[in-house]
């Protein structure tokens, strides 16, 4: 980027800085990074376009809302375990179709018997509406129930916004829609994990100069430990969370398959 001025500003990682010698003190640490950017020894991290910029937004707000609501659900499920109800051992997602409907009799407070659980359930229910009845046989108290109601108004709203943000998304990746498409033919990228890559390192790799720097920003390149001819154990770096994560979602999808 040149700035006004005729120089050039570069946005540089601290933590590479940090690993270079030096003094570190005010203002000589400022003389001592000017000196290291005019021996061209401080990288330029990478900044992308402002589509990209905006998509990487929108993706990394879905996923920490995705966060969210793993913990509501979980605050849900809390409370029912220690109020002795087992419904989870037998339905797999109480939040949804007749999950759902077997939870709100509970938030209800009304009497619960043999044939109203039996309504609830749909027909690919393997256990039978004795085994969930007796699953449902705790106490829930009044303070209990209201603060279900609290979470599930809670998730309610997540959900609608997490579908507001689905939609904001696939307007954002149409302009990439080609390679969108492109990276859902690797084993294991899904829509959502093609959407994360594509916001993350952006429509092409001209940042950076082969694919093991690429791999080091994303946190996949393992280390190198080495001593006397012994190879130790090393971990990978830092990286790029976000990408990384999706990244080993991918491995783990394209292993299954």
């Amino acid at each position: 980027m040149i700035a006004e001025g005729g120089f050039r500003m570069i946005l540089c990682n601290p933590r590479i800085i940090k690993t270079m010698p030096g003094r570190k003190t005010d203002r000589p640490d400022a003389e001592w990074i000017a000196d290291l950017n005019r021996h061209g020894m401080i990288p330029s991290s990478y900044v992308t376009t402002l589509p990209i910029i905006e998509l990487r937004e929108s993706t990394r707000a879905q996923k920490a809302m995705g966060h969210d609501v793993t913990k509501y659900k979980n605050r849900v499920h809390n409370i029912l375990q220690r109020s002795n109800i087992k419904l989870t051992s037998y339905v797999s997602d109480i939040f949804e179709g007749s999950g759902r409907k077997l939870l709100n009799l509970l938030l209800n407070g009304e009497v619960i018997n043999l044939d109203i659980v039996a309504a609830c359930m749909h027909g690919r229910m393997k256990h039978s509406p004795e085994q969930i009845l007796l699953a449902m046989d705790g106490r829930l108290s009044a303070n209990d129930r209201q603060l279900i109601d609290i979470q599930m108004a809670m998730l309610d709203s997540f959900q609608k916004r997490l579908a507001e943000l689905d939609t904001l998304i696939g307007e954002q990746l149409k302009p990439f829609l080609e390679l969108y498409l492109r990276l859902q033919t690797i084993p294991g990228v899904s829509e959502r994990t093609a959407g994360i890559i594509i916001a993350e390192v952006g429509a092409d790799t001209k940042a950076f100069e082969t694919v093991n720097h690429l791999a080091s920003w994303s946190g996949l390149a393992p280390g190198n430990n080495e001593s006397a001819g012994m190879v130790k154990r090393a971990g990978v770096t830092h990286g790029n969370k976000y990408l990384k994560t999706a990244m080993v979602t991918a491995a783990m999808g394209a292993k299954r398959k």
